[in-house]
Formats: structure tokens, C-alpha cells, sequence
């Protein structure tokens, strides 16, 4: 089982955006993403199985809430690519999923948004708060589990309605 989870965010308007910085948030969102995946999947076809959950984002469904336009370009990316993998190795007994978590009670809200920031951004979620990191691990323990055995190539929505597609 492989489980990405790595990942950076910035706010910088699309126009002032150093490639130095849009380098950055590709390299760390997906080209390590990707790299991960690679390794552990030549590990995988030769076991004939294996699960893989690539976190994306919100972003990679919509847009971004707080983060940048190269955020939200890089967790589109990953739900992409998961999907790409999934139909390209479920032949091998391996299933590929991205989840699309919205705003959690991470380091990552908390080191980007101001209080006042936060506040206004839970009135903007459908249940009127941030998601709790253990409330998203439940999701990416489903699924990886049997219960989700059929599951291959789903790109999994857990935002507390903040975005409904």
C-alpha cells in the first residue's frame, strides 16, 4: 500500500508568481508524488497487487480556496495522473485512487491563513468548520480497504460541502 501525502501551498497572486516558486509546488505536489508512485509500483507488479490513495486536493476538482493557481494546477495533476495509473495497471491486480480533501485542521491552514482568515473560510464550508485530520484518515483508510475493492480510478470528494460537483 502506498499512501502520498506531501505537499506545499502558496497564496502568491497568478501574476506574480517567480517560476522559482511554481518549480517548487510542481516539484514537491507531484513531481514527488510521481516518483514515489514509480518505485513503489515496479514493486507492486511484480506482487500482482497493491493500493495506492494519491492525496490531491479540493483544488484538484475545482479551484483552490486559499492556495495559488499552481497549487490547484498541481492537485489537478494528481488526480490525473491517478487516474491515468488506474487504468493502466488494474490489469495487474493494482488499484489507484486520488482523495480530495477540503480544508483541514493542518499546519498548512494555520501557517497561510490569518484567525480571521480561518473563520471566514469555515463560513464558506457547508458544515461550518475545518475537517479534523483523523475524520480524513477514516476516508483513506476506507479506501484502502476491502470495502473498497472495487474502487479503481475514483477520485474521492471529502469537504464538508464546501465544493459540490
Amino acid at each position: 500500500m502506498l499512501v502520498t501525502s506531501a505537499g506545499v501551498l502558496y497564496r502568491t497572486p497568478f501574476v506574480d508568481i517567480a517560476i522559482e516558486e511554481w518549480d517548487e509546488v510542481m516539484d514537491t505536489n507531484i513531481r514527488g508524488l510521481f516518483l514515489c508512485n514509480q518505485m513503489v509500483v515496479a514493486e507492486m507488479l511484480k506482487q500482482k497487487s497493491g493500493r495506492i490513495v494519491n492525496i490531491a486536493s479540493v483544488a484538484g476538482r475545482s479551484m483552490s480556496l486559499i492556495g495559488g493557481a499552481h497549487y490547484a494546477t498541481s492537485k489537478h495533476a494528481v488526480v490525473g495522473l491517478s487516474r491515468h495509473m488506474a487504468r493502466e495497471l488494474c490489469t495487474d491486480g493494482i488499484r489507484v485512487n486520488a482523495f480530495c480533501p477540503g480544508a483541514t485542521n493542518t499546519a498548512m491552514i494555520h501557517d497561510n491563513l490569518t484567525a480571521q482568515e480561518v473563520e471566514d473560510l469555515e463560513k464558506r464550508i457547508g458544515l461550518g468548520r475545518l475537517a479534523e485530520t483523523e475524520e480524513q484518515a477514516r476516508v483513506v483508510a476506507f479506501m484502502l480497504s476491502d470495502a473498497a475493492s472495487y474502487m479503481n480510478g475514483a477520485c474521492i470528494d471529502s469537504n464538508g460541502g464546501s465544493v459540490m460537483l
